[in-house]
């Protein structure tokens, strides 16, 4: 494998990787440039995976809600809508049966060792450190690498910088992972049926095996949406989020977790179809039924982006448009400039509280975001039916 390459003026990348291949879901964008720059192809295209294809694999779309409320603090609402908890890495790996190591360790020593006979191989290695990245660039003996930090891009890291990044981060002792081969062992088919079959399994099965599965896909959904409405409790969303601070925030977290934060556009629906359909036709295979349910999760993208519509428009309280603008400028999802100047988020917050909507609107954003979440949950509940037909 050739060690490295640069262009003028770009930093230095091993050779292969492509920093602008994907894009949309954080995790499955690392790894799709992370199988590709090792070599790693679709038995059933013999061309390199796109995101969808990774994300699909990997686990494939989920939901998952929480509310954490915390005195002193405003409450913290999280959405992922992708595969969740299993890590998409090791669930990826496995399922096409790569060689691969699956490093964690407490040794710091260890894990420098490790990482540096992958960077002399010319080798880019995923590190489960600041939120996933990947090694992109750079060698062994070198002072800096290239870090890919997914949707911001490439960054220039001295060594001891990432050294201390991955000790910080005790809890995931220096995961590393790394592929040593690129040869597909299992069956394509059967690779398939696994991961379409886990998707299902994440939005109606149990994934924890405890309470919190009520949080978790069509369950989460049901409850997301009774939260959402229930006026009657003092753990109803409309007491809780009820000063003008916890409402825009809550709607700013709804936002983010149904189009770019643990997930993508559409609560990632639309990059699980592209994947789904592909599926649905691979290795001469006719799979009516997973076409059918592609179509029923294009229809819960829809919904989840109306619900995400809903939290912070893009017209009407001019605060909360400022949020929006602001919260997608900063996540790169925005496609146009607006016609305006971006507004701080902090200020735009702030104004907010100044003039906040009224009680009535504030429950009424809250109820149509529901209606929304009810008819996504509908339409994935016909997807998973039609997947196990």
């Amino acid at each position: 494998m050739a060690r490295s390459t640069t262009t003028p003026g770009a930093l230095p990348l091993h050779a292969g990787y492509d920093p602008n291949l994907a894009g949309i879901e954080h995790t499955a964008s690392l790894l799709t440039r992370l199988l590709t720059q090792n070599g790693v192809r679709s038995p059933a295209t013999g061309a390199t995976f796109t995101e969808a294809d990774v994300l699909g694999l990997a686990g494939g779309i989920g939901f998952m809600v929480f509310l954490f409320d915390y005195e002193g603090s405003l409450p913290m609402i999280t959405i992922i809508t992708r595969s969740h908890p299993a890590t998409m890495s090791t669930v990826l790996s496995d399922r096409l049966g790569l060689d691969y190591t699956h490093q964690l360790t407490t040794s710091a020593k260890q894990a420098s060792s490790t990482l540096d006979g992958y960077l002399d191989q010319g080798r880019s290695v995923f590190l489960g450190a600041a939120g996933d990245i990947v090694v992109a660039g750079g060698a062994a003996s070198a002072d800096t690498l290239t870090i890919d930090r997914g949707r911001t891009g490439l960054e220039t890291w001295t060594r001891s910088r990432l050294d201390e990044t991955r000790a910080a981060d005790k809890k995931m002792k220096h995961e590393l992972l790394a592929i040593n081969d690129p040869t597909i062992t299992a069956d394509f088919s059967a690779v398939l049926e696994s991961a379409v079959a886990q998707t299902a399994a994440n939005l109606d099965q149990p994934v924890l095996g405890n309470a919190f599965d009520a949080n978790f896909g069509l369950r989460g959904m049901a409850k997301f949406s009774s939260v959402l409405t229930d006026t009657r409790t003092k753990k109803g969303w409309p007491a809780l989020l009820a000063d003008p601070a916890a409402f825009v925030f809550g709607m700013e977290r709804i936002f983010g977790g149904l189009t770019y934060e643990y997930g993508g556009p559409k609560a990632l629906r639309p990059l699980y179809v592209s994947f789904l359909r592909r599926a649905a036709d691979a290795n001469g295979q006719d799979r009516a039924s997973w076409r059918e349910a592609a179509d029923r999760f294009d229809d819960a993208g829809r919904c989840w982006q109306a619900a995400a519509d809903a939290a912070l428009p893009a017209d009407g309280h001019p605060a909360l448009v400022a949020v929006r603008v602001a919260l997608l400028d900063h996540s790169a999802h925005r496609s146009t400039a607006p016609s305006f100047p971006i507004e701080p988020l902090e200020e735009s917050r702030a104004r907010f509280v100044r003039e906040p909507l009224d009680e009535k609107a504030r429950r009424q954003a809250m109820a149509e975001i529901a209606s929304h979440v009810d008819e996504a949950r509908a339409a994935e509940q016909a997807a998973v039916t039609l997947i196990r037909a």
